[in-house]
């Protein structure tokens, strides 16, 4: 500024007292008398900028620069003023005229490199701030602000370096650490993302977005409960924050709390209804809670918002194969893969759908199609490996069915967390073998068939099985050490998953091992039950309907069970005797039939106590006959020997195979597979017909 009159030097002295009002009547009064006075012109500009003037004050800059175009800091402040009203373009024009007259104009070339930056011309933002840098190393600001467009530019851990150096200069730069958590976000330095918060957080206690990031990084760190807290104190904040609201809904998920979580993603959505995040997690939410027609209804408002998302999509056709709707879900599966043909689950559960739907082929290559993407995914590998093993083919679906135990929730019950192995069988010769039974009870008596096996190869076996079977399981060989697997068990040469024991003996669908009956009750058990039973007329007809609740809730295992109810025409077939076997909640569907005078209960189906199972064999193989559905009690029945009608879903589990009437693996099970999913009135009417001409155990 020139040599300022006595007016102007007033007037400016009220402007550096912060006396703004006063200081832009004073200007204006001298530009009264001196109208071409650029100096009182430039700083009423300023003032006026000052006081959210902005456009008065570039008509009043840009009349100051008419009159001193090689002023820089006219040029500079204009470029300022013209950025505060969006017209960057133009203030990057006078911004570049400032620093052409003076090239180390410090504040010049700062906001230059913001104003390109803000242009999203980060290329020319990063040599701008860059030579501010240089002019100005130790000016925390510029290196924030090239630390934030080098993140832009993906160049991460050079903008965490710009960072720390700016907070290094200036420890309580709250922007800087802001800038800084994220960048160390993104690089997945999590903790220390963490503790750039908490040091920005100790300058600005009560900035909502800084609780609200600290939130995301606790929930990333799985300390939900600690995020849901920083949550609540950024939406104390800011109320109205709608995605700080969703995502204290997400970590209330993580936490169980699922019915505050719905609330929570109707809070958000109240905020933002447009936001296709908050109703898809809504959905994801309802759809664990068992609501599925809701979660539905929230993922097509999520498509509404969001049309063409795979991850939507693919959850929608989720929610349609809950709701035992797998031609929709199929029809899904395959307009998520038309987005996104490389989305994994929805190739996985495509896959799996088509083979509900006995659409083998296609289940085939969709599972193909998802490991050419991810080989080692134990869980894509089991799943092929159970469609060969439906289909037959046991040469290559055994070795599949072995990733069963890389998956988490399948790994037999070993102590030391040790996973058992798989040595070749020559080798075990000699030797002392631990077998672990694996899943659930019907698997044991399906496979233990093996263990014989094991020590005609000279094996010596100790057998860890579920409680309830030990007893029962010491028919099986009178070498064999039966030992429950809570117990303690022995540290022994080799390992092995029972399951496994079809691989090792390179069991293949012709020479299936079916020396039925293995398994035997006590003699004396049996007598007991053979008395009673002769007081019981007619054909003696052991049922069984329901399985494990929490099992059925799984895909692969969904309408195997059917209802007491459907039995009703077995209960009108004359000379025969239903005998219930079945225990647990299932056998309370006995009080709800009107046949239930037809249905004998004569053990407490609440008891299931050591003695249990053993006391169930000695009453089945009195039985002649035992219609069940598949579940331990088909395997119980057919390792005794017992005649065993097993009803079939259109999708059973992979040992029954695909359309046989036979089971290669008991020779004394017949199947009754349903024509069309879901109905089971044809089933049970063909075996109330096929009863009439039964007569006993010669089947």
């Amino acid at each position: 500024m020139r040599q300022a009159s006595p007016a102007l030097a007033q007037a400016y002295a009220l402007d550096r007292q912060g006396r703004l009002v006063d200081a832009i009547a004073a200007y204006r009064k001298l530009l009264e008398a001196e109208p071409r006075n650029s100096d009182a012109l430039h700083l009423l500009g300023v003032a006026l900028a000052r006081t959210g003037q902005q456009s008065e004050a570039v008509r009043s800059i840009t009349a100051a620069a008419e009159l001193q175009p090689d002023n820089p800091s006219i040029q500079a402040n204009l470029g300022n003023v013209l950025n505060e009203l969006g017209r960057h373009v133009e203030a990057t024009r006078h911004l570049a005229r400032a620093l052409e007259l003076k090239p180390d104009f410090v504040a010049a070339a700062h906001a230059n490199g913001r104003t390109l930056a803000l242009l999203g011309r980060l290329e020319e933002a990063l040599g701008a701030l860059t030579a501010a840098a240089r002019l100005a190393p130790g000016n925390s600001n510029i290196h924030s602000d090239l630390g934030v467009v080098l993140q832009r530019l993906g160049r991460a851990p050079e903008a965490l370096r710009e960072l720390t150096t700016a907070t290094d200069i200036n420890p309580a730069h709250v922007e800087a650490l802001q800038n800084r958590a994220q960048v160390e976000i993104v690089l997945g330095r999590l903790p220390d993302a963490l503790q750039s918060l908490d040091r920005a957080l100790t300058v600005q206690p009560r900035l909502a977005a800084l609780h609200a990031t600290r939130g995301n990084v606790l929930s990333d760190l799985e300390r939900t409960t600690e995020a849901v807290a920083s949550f609540d104190r950024a939406l104390a904040l800011q109320p109205g924050d709608g995605v700080t609201s969703r995502n204290r809904a997400r970590a209330l998920i993580s936490l169980q709390r699922l019915d505050e979580a719905v609330a929570g993603f109707d809070a958000a959505i109240g905020l933002q209804p447009q936001d296709a995040d908050s109703h898809f997690y809504r959905g994801l939410t309802l759809s664990k809670l068992g609501r599925h027609a809701q979660a539905l209804a929230s993922f097509d408002r999520a498509l509404e918002i969001a049309p063409g998302t795979a991850e939507i999509v693919n959850n929608r056709a989720i929610v349609l194969a809950e709701l035992d709707r797998p031609e929709e879900a199929a029809e899904q599966f395959a307009a998520a893969l038309e987005v996104d043909p490389t989305h994994q689950q929805a190739l996985e559960n495509a896959a799996n759908t088509a083979r509900v739907l006995q659409r083998y082929p296609e289940a085939g290559a969709l599972f193909d199609r998802a490991l050419a993407l991810q080989p080692d995914e134990p869980q894509l590998r089991l799943s092929k490996g159970l469609l060969l093993l439906t289909l037959g083919d046991f040469a290559n679906g055994l070795p599949l069915h072995e990733a069963r135990l890389e998956v988490a929730q399948l790994r037999p019950r070993t102590q030391g967390g040790q996973a058992p192995s798989m040595p070749d069988i020559d080798s075990l010769r000699g030797t002392n073998v631990l077998v672990h039974a694996e899943q659930g009870l019907g698997d044991t008596l399906h496979f233990c068939r093996y263990v014989p096996m094991l020590e005609s190869r000279g094996v010596k076996v100790t057998f860890a099985v579920q409680p309830p079977l030990a007893l029962l399981l010491r028919s099986l060989s009178a070498s064999a050490q039966i030992l429950p697997y809570d117990h303690k068990l022995p540290s022994l040469d080799n390992r092995l998953a029972l399951l496994s024991l079809p691989l090792l003996f390179g069991t293949r669908l012709q020479d299936i091992p079916a020396p039925v009956p293995y398994l035997h009750a006590q003699a004396a058990d049996r007598e007991r039950w053979r008395e009673k039973l002769r007081a019981i007329a007619g054909l003696k007809v052991g049922i069984g309907w329901q399985g494990n609740l929490e099992t059925e809730k799984q895909g692969g295992f969904r309408g195997r069970s059917f209802a007491l109810a459907e039995l009703a025409p077995l209960a009108k077939v004359p000379n025969v005797s239903l005998i219930s076997l079945q225990k647990g909640a299932g056998a309370r569907q006995r009080a709800g039939v009107d046949f239930s005078d037809r249905v004998l209960e004569l053990a407490d189906p609440d008891y299931m106590g050591p003695e249990e199972m053993l006391d169930t064999a000695a009453l089945v193989q009195e039985l002649d006959l035992v219609v069940t559905s598949d579940t331990v009690t088909a395997h119980l029945a057919g390792a005794l020997g017992v005649p065993v009608w097993v009803a079939l879903s259109t999708s059973p589990d992979w040992r029954w195979l695909t359309e046989r009437e036979d089971s290669p693996w008991y020779p004394n099970i017949r199947l009754f597979r349903q024509s069309s999913r879901g109905r089971w009135s044809g089933v049970f009417e063909r075996i109330a017909h096929e009863i009439n001409g039964f007569h006993g155990r010669s089947i």
